[in-house]
């Protein structure tokens, strides 16, 4: 799953995949394998390719507090239904998560005008499949997940772009 985070007032974008019996962390195009071991009550062993440091963390609301090495960070988790909402003004050209899941199947790709009722992708859930339907003509500006993926509830799945005010797409 796709997730941006705040560090020092920079914004990353990243997500874990699995890779066998290993946890791989995407970011900036680089993958790096990562595990995370609890070792007693907010403390850890953090392990990044080669590099073993013993972390602390601790989580309040959408902020994690890391300490390493005598240092100390925050982290902030950015929900990306806010996020959205906050550039757009808007979620109405966004396919909110009805609940957490998996993508299985993409049915349209970014760029690609679609009718109302098109399946866009199919999402599964606790052995059930959805799919997720356009509810507009439109055109797609952004699928946020692939096949595999993984997404939590109110995740945005599916952008559309904006209509002008005469109701088409913008180009």
């Amino acid at each position: 799953m796709k997730q941006k985070y705040e560090i020092l007032e920079q914004q990353f974008e990243s997500y874990l995949i699995r890779r066998g019996d290993q946890m791989v962390l995407c970011l900036d195009d680089k993958e790096t394998p990562v595990s995370l071991t609890r070792c007693g009550e907010g403390e850890y062993i953090l392990k990044v390719a080669d590099a073993v440091q013993r972390i602390w963390l601790k989580q309040k609301g959408d902020d994690i507090f890391i300490h390493l090495a005598g240092r100390s960070w925050q982290i902030r988790s950015i929900d990306p239904l806010s996020d959205l909402s906050s550039k757009s003004g808007s979620t109405e050209n966004s396919a909110i998560a009805p609940m957490p899941g998996t993508v299985v199947a993409l049915k349209a790709k970014k760029d690609e005008q679609v009718a109302k009722g098109t399946t866009i992708m199919v999402i599964e859930s606790m052995k059930m499949e959805t799919s997720i339907k356009a509810w507009r003509d439109g055109i797609i500006e952004e699928i946020h997940y692939n096949v595999n993926d993984t997404f939590d509830r109110k995740a945005v799945l599916v952008t559309f772009a904006p209509n002008q005010p005469d109701g088409q797409p913008d180009d």
